[in-house]
């Protein structure tokens, strides 16, 4: 297990608990890909610390959850919608220790009992979480409508990739217009 001071949640981040040490000090524990992270600060700061460096903040994204979700309570936040990263609280509200969970990351949730249900991740990984499967299922359908929304809502042209085989003898030219290429076939040389 890794030992950090300072983590950045990123598009290998899977989720993100609540740790407390003897003394009672709250620090994090992270699963990122098949990797175990322990991060000696609160879950509070290691959200607010991934926000900043996104240049966000967390206090907005609940904001604008808020303004497309409508006034609910554990809503998830979108952190970095073109590297898939919302993230959603799946800890009662009465509870001290705190799970945030990436929703694409979920594989499928598995009923253990009425008020128990286990998350399959990807990498293998799963978590037992203390809520209901309609709670389970609620969260994660309004992580996905969150997704959704921003990703429609979002006016940054795609990105455009051309594939050619090298040593093909095709070239790519940018033209006169904004954005418009075309792939021309060199000609032989005599």
């Amino acid at each position: 297990m890794l030992l950090k001071q300072f983590y950045i949640i990123n598009k290998k981040t899977v989720c993100l608990f609540s740790e407390y040490d003897e003394q009672g000090n709250e620090h994090t524990r992270v699963i990122e890909g098949k990797r175990f992270i322990f991060v000696k600060k609160p879950i509070q700061d290691v959200l607010e610390e991934s926000f900043n460096y996104y240049a966000r903040n967390l206090a907005g994204a609940i904001v604008g959850a808020r303004s497309i979700l409508g006034d609910k309570y554990f809503l998830p936040v979108e952190l970095n919608v073109h590297q898939g990263i919302i993230l959603a609280p799946f800890h009662l509200s009465n509870s001290k220790k705190k799970i945030w969970v990436v929703t694409p990351k979920i594989i499928r949730p598995e009923v253990i009992s009425i008020k128990e249900t286990i998350l399959h991740l990807t990498y293998g990984h799963s978590i037992s979480i203390h809520l209901t499967s309609e709670q389970i299922e609620k969260r994660r359908g309004r992580a996905a409508q969150l997704q959704t929304t921003l990703q429609e809502r979002d006016t940054i042209e795609k990105s455009r990739t051309i594939l050619f085989e090298p040593g093909s003898g095709f070239t790519v030219v940018e033209e006169k217009g904004e954005y418009n290429f075309q792939v021309k076939k060199k000609k032989k040389e005599e």
